[in-house]
C-alpha cells in the first residue's frame, strides 16, 4: 500500500486513462444507491488495485484523482454514501479526518467516542477481567460483546493497558476544556 500523498504521483505515472479503464472492469452500479460498487480486492471493505508491479492504491480515492485529476494530498476522499466500496465521483468529497468523524458522528455512524458522546462497550474494569480470565478467547469475546481480535490484543496488552487509559483520561480532559466556556472566553 502506498502512502496517501503519493497516490496522485503513482496513478500519474502509470497513467490515469489505463487505470480509469482497469477499475471500470471491476465495477458493478447499484441502481438503487447510485454506487458504482468496486468488486475486486476489498481490504476492510474498501477497495483495492494494483497499480504498476507492486504498488496498491484506495479504488475511491483513484477514482476521485482520476475524475478532477487533482492531488487532494494529505486530505481524505470520503464518500456521502456512506459505502466504501463506491468508486463514484458524485459520491466523494475531500476532507480532514476531522471532516470524516464529524460526518460519521452526523450520521450516527460513531462506534466510539465522539465528540463527548460515550459508546463505547468496555470499562477498565472488563478489560482486567478479559486479561485475567482463563475461558476460550472466543466465549470472552461473546460474553463482552466484542470482536475475537479486540479480546486478544486485550489480552496481550496491546490496547486497555495503564498507558491507554491515561491516554483516554488525557483526551477527556482536553474534550471537557474545549466544551467549557472558560475556554472559549480565553481564546477571545
Amino acid at each position: 500500500m502506498i502512502p496517501r500523498q503519493d497516490t496522485f504521483r503513482v496513478i500519474a505515472a502509470y497513467g490515469f486513462d489505463r487505470l480509469r479503464e482497469r477499475i471500470s472492469e471491476r465495477l458493478a452500479v447499484n441502481h438503487a444507491t447510485g454506487c458504482w460498487e468496486f468488486s475486486g480486492t476489498l481490504v476492510s471493505g474498501y477497495g483495492r488495485i494494483r497499480v504498476g508491479t507492486h504498488d496498491r492504491v484506495v479504488t475511491h480515492r483513484a477514482a476521485w484523482i482520476i475524475a478532477n485529476r487533482r492531488d487532494p494530498g494529505e486530505l481524505l476522499v470520503c464518500h456521502t454514501c456512506d459505502n466504501r466500496r463506491c468508486c463514484n465521483p458524485d459520491h466523494l468529497w475531500l476532507g480532514s479526518a476531522l471532516d470524516n468523524v464529524r460526518d460519521m458522528d452526523a450520521k450516527g455512524r460513531c462506534r466510539r467516542i465522539c465528540y463527548g458522546r460515550k459508546s463505547r462497550k468496555l470499562s477498565t474494569n472488563d478489560a482486567a477481567a478479559i486479561r485475567e480470565s482463563t475461558d476460550p478467547v472466543p466465549l470472552v469475546a461473546a460474553r463482552h460483546g466484542i470482536s475475537e481480535s479486540h479480546a486478544y490484543n486485550i489480552r496481550r496488552g496491546e490496547c486497555w493497558t495503564a498507558e491507554s487509559a491515561a491516554k483516554r483520561r488525557d483526551a477527556r480532559a482536553a474534550s471537557d476544556l474545549l466544551k467549557s466556556s472558560r475556554f472559549h472566553d480565553e481564546r477571545k
